[in-house]
């Protein structure tokens, strides 16, 4: 994992806790009626190209289907493009069908909300994206802060994001995947992700992103693969601190090297649950913390960087960011 700076991760972390997120209106420009809400998904391909999505929430919208005609009116229709350029489209089938190496391609994709067998909501319902007419690298970003936006349909979370982006790329394993400044060279064919994108590590950079790179340098085609994009309800960490348990629980030292000691001088009644994330969200370990004792945790195998702990009962939930040397 890439090392960082401590000033550096210091900062940012007392800026997300100050931060108030500006929430920039997008529109579909060529639509008569705009959505309720508007996420557009920007893509440079390797010789600097560049293509923009739509992905769009609106309570009327006809089921979300790409291409169904009662849904015009919010910019899902076939629009004309160059094929001998490079262009981004939404479609049904990967391989076949109407949207298959045609000039009329979706650009626009509106739904109102489906759920899966799990409850769990989301929309769009046909969430497939192909690219054609460039090579790798190729970049794909978005404005993260579009993810605290009032508009979009799942409920708040004071300090946290409404919703994030379900994000799976799917692309040969002679490529590694960079996110958040973070390299995953051991990338296998399917690459998945949630693109909230990272509320702890980096609340200054307003537009984020994820970039395909093929390892040997080659100029691979970007239509040898595919991507998928979802947005759903959130469900990261929160970023609120409880005060009264903040001021009773000691995490030393801090930046640490090997070990790090964990104390809560506050009696709950019942034992705190020690989970450890790193800043993709991944869960790493859990421990157990009874209040009123030590609890030693050897963390040598990891990388340096910045990592998450999330403190847990009965009573309360509490974060706090720590640094390995």
């Amino acid at each position: 994992m890439k090392s960082y700076s401590i000033i550096t991760i210091l900062l940012s972390f007392l800026l997300l806790l100050n931060v108030s997120f500006s929430q920039t209106v997008y529109t579909i420009p060529w639509a008569t009626t705009q959505p309720a809400f508007v996420f557009p998904i920007y893509f440079e391909e390797g010789t600097g190209q560049k293509d923009t999505l739509y992905l769009a929430y609106d309570s009327l919208a006809n089921g979300g289907y790409v291409g169904v005609p009662s849904d015009t009116s919010f910019g899902v229709q076939k629009m004309k493009i160059d094929t001998n350029k490079f262009y981004a489209c939404w479609t049904t089938n990967l391989f076949s069908g109407p949207n298959h190496l045609i000039d009329s391609v979706f650009k626009a994709n509106v739904g109102h909300l489906f759920t899966n067998s799990s409850s769990n909501y989301y929309f769009p319902l046909a969430p497939q994206i192909r690219l054609h007419g460039g090579i790798l690298p190729l970049k794909v970003s978005w404005d993260k802060i579009l993810f605290y936006n009032d508009s979009i349909p799942f409920p708040i979370t004071v300090g946290s994001p409404r919703g994030e982006g379900k994000l799976i790329i799917n692309y040969s394993p002679n490529n590694e995947i960079s996110e958040n400044g973070y390299v995953n060279s051991n990338y296998f064919d399917y690459y998945y992700t949630l693109i909230t994108d990272s509320v702890v590590s980096s609340p200054c950079t307003v537009r984020d992103s994820v970039t395909i790179s093929n390892v040997f340098g080659s100029p691979q085609p970007v239509h040898q693969g595919f991507l998928e994009l979802r947005i759903q309800a959130w469900t990261g960490l929160s970023n609120i601190i409880d005060k009264i348990y903040f001021q009773n629980i000691n995490v030393y030292p801090n930046p640490f090297q090997s070990h790090l000691n964990i104390s809560m001088d506050y009696e709950l009644g019942s034992d705190v649950a020690i989970k450890i994330y790193d800043i993709q969200g991944q869960l790493l370990n859990s421990y157990t913390l009874i209040p009123k004792r030590k609890l030693s945790i050897d963390l040598n195998y990891l990388n340096s960087g910045i990592y998450l702990l999330e403190f847990s009962n009965s009573y309360f939930r509490y974060h706090k960011v720590i640094f390995k040397m």
